[in-house]
């Protein structure tokens, strides 16, 4: 089967673009089987999303920009209201039906309380189920939420970003190839090369453009970074 791969996409915090950056290059090649799965931890849920539900990813990108313009007006960290309300931009530009479209296809993952357990939906039942996932993944306290987020509309309790339970998740099924997205050797993919990533970033990516937001022309390097580096992965691969 052509392009029998799945793509799992790690945490990245603010150094999505890169991860952003691969997805558009395999949008842009036809790399994505229409049978393909998309796992997601944490920001790598933003890229996961925007494929699975075909969604063009640089308008999903100029949203994600916009998002992180707004943390930078304020403060990113110890005022989660301004993080949580700017993740409605970027899910802004996911189709009505964005919730039928990811189900059976996205597979996000999030760390569920009191256990620090992985939690992974790929069923939305409706759009909030879907955002609910997306803003779970992501939940770090004091980034986004005090302690926890609690879902609105998933049969899931408290939880924390998918990062902290552990490792991307693979395809299990017979054929099929996991593509493993990372941005940096933490099982979370934060702080340097994951280990049990397949594609990662050429140059190492500091620990300032992780973790603050950086100028625009910097974060657009990461994007360019993360097709570039696709480029040169998918055609090794091939």
């Amino acid at each position: 089967m052509r392009n029998q791969r799945s793509y799992s996409f790690g945490a990245a915090m603010y150094a999505w673009p890169f991860l952003v950056g691969v997805a558009r290059y395999i949008q842009d090649n036809d790399l994505l089987h229409e049978q393909a799965r998309l796992y997601a931890i944490s920001a790598g849920s933003m890229p996961a999303v925007l494929l699975a539900c075909g969604v063009d990813v640089e308008r999903g990108l100029a949203a994600g920009l916009i998002c992180n313009d707004t943390h930078r007006a304020g403060a990113p960290y110890l005022q989660p209201a301004i993080v949580r309300r700017s993740l409605d931009t970027f899910t802004a530009v996911l189709p009505p039906d964005a919730h039928v479209r990811a189900s059976g296809r996205l597979f996000i993952a999030g760390t569920e309380l009191p256990w620090f357990r992985k939690r992974v939906l790929s069923h939305f039942p409706t759009r909030g189920a879907l955002l609910d996932a997306l803003a779970g993944t992501m939940a770090i306290p004091g980034h986004g939420v005090w302690v926890a987020y609690r879902p609105r509309e998933s049969n899931v309790g408290w939880c924390l970003d998918g990062g902290v339970s552990g490792p991307l998740n693979e395809d299990d099924r017979q054929g099929w190839q996991t593509v493993r997205v990372g941005v940096g050797a933490s099982p979370s993919g934060l702080f340097s090369r994951p280990r049990y990533a397949d594609l990662f970033p050429s140059r190492p990516v500091p620990l300032r453009l992780r973790f603050t937001v950086a100028p625009t022309e910097h974060r657009m390097g990461l994007y360019r970074g993360g097709y570039q580096d696709a480029a040169q992965y998918f055609r090794s691969a091939a």
